[in-house]
C-alpha cells in the first residue's frame, strides 16, 4: 500500500479560490458590466449569483476566463501569500493545475498574475478548460501534496497518490 504522506517537495495546487480570489474578480467584472451581485452563497454555479440569465452569465464567464485583463489581476486569498512564502522557504516548489481556460492570452495573464503575487515559486502552471478533469496532470506527480477546493478533483488526487 502506498503511503499517503508525500515524500517530495512538490505541492500541486489549484489557483481559483485556493490562491487567487476568482469569485471576487468575476463579481467586480460583472458589476462593471451592470449586473448586481445577489449575495447568494451556493455552489460553483455562478448563474445563481447575478440578476442575469444563465446564458448571459455563461457568456460573461467565457469572456472573463478567456483573456479579459481582469483575469490577470486577481488578488490573493487571505493568508495565501504568507503561507506560500513560508513553504517556499522550507524548500517546497509548486505546480498549479487550474481549470479555467486554454486560451493562450488567458494563460499568459494567469501565469503573470501568479508570478506577480507569489514570486518565482512555481515549477509549472497547467491550465485546462473549465470543468475538465485534472487527472492527466495529477498522474504525472506521484506522492505529492494536492491542495484543491473541488471535491471531485480531490478524489482524483487520492487516486493518483
Amino acid at each position: 500500500m502506498r503511503s499517503l504522506i508525500p515524500t517530495n517537495k512538490t505541492i500541486l495546487i489549484d489557483a481559483d479560490s485556493v490562491l487567487l480570489r476568482w469569485r471576487h474578480g468575476f463579481r467586480s467584472y460583472m458589476k462593471h458590466k451592470g449586473h448586481e451581485w445577489l449575495n447568494i452563497e451556493t455552489n460553483y454555479d455562478m448563474t445563481q449569483h447575478f440578476n442575469a440569465s444563465s446564458e448571459e452569465v455563461y457568456e460573461h464567464l467565457n469572456l472573463f476566463n478567456n483573456g479579459h485583463w481582469r483575469i490577470g489581476t486577481l488578488s490573493p486569498v487571505a493568508g495565501a501569500v504568507e503561507g506560500m512564502a513560508r513553504l517556499a522557504n522550507m524548500g517546497y516548489r509548486f505546480v498549479v493545475i487550474s481549470s479555467f481556460s486554454t486560451n493562450a492570452q488567458a494563460i499568459a495573464l494567469r501565469q503573470a498574475n501568479l508570478y506577480n503575487v507569489f514570486g518565482d515559486v512555481f515549477d509549472n502552471v497547467y491550465c485546462i478548460g473549465v470543468g475538465k478533469h485534472k487527472r492527466d496532470h495529477l498522474s504525472k506527480y506521484e506522492s505529492a501534496f494536492w491542495i484543491e477546493d473541488n471535491y471531485d478533483n480531490c478524489v482524483d488526487g487520492l487516486k493518483y497518490g
